[in-house]
């Protein structure tokens, strides 16, 4: 399957963040809706992506249905993979993945990360002393679906400080993911991504993959809001 290429052209990563496809099957969190794409929309945006000269990493969050229902088909068709990052607590539930559809996910060869168990924000849960708990669960759920080891996570809502980032580099977390937008090092272990969000087109999505830093000012810019979270 296609994987990220870095070449002398793009020594940096670029990720893409995709949520729910198509019609929800649950009842929405506040706001989330701008963060579901149409079918069609989907399946355009990504012929776009197999396409454009850039390579692109593909996450996906949130643990909707869509992901076996919609995603995993046409990821197949195109040749491409992408991480899958679930909130466990939602396994099993209306409009969400059953733990079959996960397992199937896995055996397709697409990695399986942990979104948390809760979907609350892991700044919360950190300054509560509860993320460890909130890691720690998800991870052994997921682990129990696909017999191994959960390595990577992303971010509920973007959110984090640096007691946050503590707590997972403290568990041994591989790579984490934000939502920063922009590209990052290859070697970052904190990646941005960009999220794909209902406004998008596959013009929208090439041009951010045509120029993801936008210029060296705004690059720099956003590494140092960045740093400033880690610090917080």
């Amino acid at each position: 399957m296609t994987g990220t290429i870095v070449t002398p052209r793009s020594r940096r990563v670029v990720t893409l963040c995709f949520h729910g496809i198509g019609t929800p099957g649950r009842r929405l969190e506040h706001g989330e809706e701008r963060f579901w794409i149409g079918v069609d929309q989907f399946s355009d945006i990504m012929e776009a992506i197999r396409s454009h000269p850039r390579q692109a990493d593909l996450t996906f969050d949130d643990s909707n249905e869509s992901d076996f229902l919609h995603a995993l088909p046409l990821l197949q068709r195109l040749e491409l993979s992408a991480r899958f990052f679930v909130i466990t607590d939602r396994l099993d539930t209306v409009g969400s993945l059953s733990s079959e559809q996960l397992f199937a996910i896995h055996e397709a060869g697409m990695p399986v990360g942990t979104h948390g168990m809760t979907h609350e924000s892991w700044r919360d849960l950190a300054a509560l002393q509860m993320l460890d708990e909130e890691l720690t669960g998800s991870a052994q759920v997921l682990e129990n679906i696909t017999r191994l080891a959960v390595t990577e996570a992303a971010l509920p809502r973007g959110e984090y400080d640096r007691q946050v980032l503590a707590v997972l580099r403290r568990q041994g977390f591989d790579r984490v993911y934000s939502v920063d937008e922009g590209a990052s090092n290859h070697s970052s272990w904190l990646r941005s991504r960009y999220t794909v969000i209902d406004h998008d087109t596959p013009s929208t999505v090439s041009a951010f993959l045509d120029n993801p830093d936008h210029s060296i000012g705004a690059r720099l810019l956003r590494s140092a809001k960045n740093v400033v979270k880690g610090l917080r």
